[in-house]
């Protein structure tokens, strides 16, 4: 322990200088890894495409199921 009390300094500065290359080393990697803006919007453009059309289908089914049947669950009194 009277080591490390001798040298904080050096520890401090190896803490230091290693929290550095770490958010550096997360930063660089954060650009090269992420997504091209590019393609970013068309994979938003074809998600919406595909929630309109889930909505449409998503219609046409509730409007057909209640248009050709009956309701059979309830009871006349």
């Amino acid at each position: 322990m009277d080591f490390i009390r001798r040298h904080w300094i050096a520890y401090l500065i190896a803490a230091l200088i290693a929290l550095g290359l770490g958010g550096l080393g997360a930063y660089v990697i954060g650009i090269k890894a992420s997504t091209p803006s590019d393609t970013r919007a068309e994979n938003i453009k074809a998600e919406q495409k595909n929630a309109e059309l889930n909505t449409m289908m998503e219609s046409e089914s509730e409007s057909s199921s209640s248009s050709g049947t009956s309701d059979s669950g309830s009871t006349a009194e």
